[in-house]
């Protein structure tokens, strides 16, 4: 769906999660969501914020989807997991609360990096999968640690 012009991706998007609990209207790309891409952003929040679709005009004038995250508020049970593509046929759904451990063990040799936090940064992930791939941070590396935040698109900036 990232490139999916709002105009269609809003149609679809409430079909499959109903009305969004939060529509920002269009804005300043710098702001709530950090600084990101374009000049314009709107983004819609579902769950009460557990995941939120960021739409900019990172490719013409248009605002195109680029962007979702789960997030740590709201009711994630409201809002559908992340789901990578690990196989030809095998997807591995995860999200919030996901352990370290039951990644290693669902996705592939190779395809997901856990990178220890330096005090002032939380520990991160990425994973590569046969899409775009994921990101996000971490409680911390072990593999009793959680995530706390996934990504998928591209980020908004600090």
């Amino acid at each position: 769906m990232f490139g999916t012009t709002y105009d269609k991706a809003r149609p679809a998007l409430e079909r499959a999660l109903g009305r969004p609990t939060l529509d920002t209207g269009v804005g300043s790309s710098f702001g709530a969501y950090g600084t990101c891409p374009g000049t314009k952003l709107r983004a819609l929040e579902y769950g009460g914020g557990a995941l939120v679709v960021l739409f900019g005009d990172v490719k013409g004038s248009a605002l195109t989807m680029y962007e979702w995250a789960l997030q740590p508020k709201g009711t994630p049970a409201r809002v559908p997991k992340a789901s990578a593509f690990v196989g030809d046929v095998t997807t591995y759904e995860f999200g919030i609360g996901t352990t370290v451990g039951q990644l290693k063990a669902h996705v592939a040799t190779g395809t997901l990096k856990v990178k220890a936090g330096d005090g002032s940064q939380a520990a991160t992930f990425t994973l590569q999968d046969q899409s775009a791939g994921f990101s996000g941070q971490l409680s911390g590396t072990t593999d009793g640690d959680e995530t706390t935040y996934v990504i998928a698109g591209q980020p908004c900036g600090e």
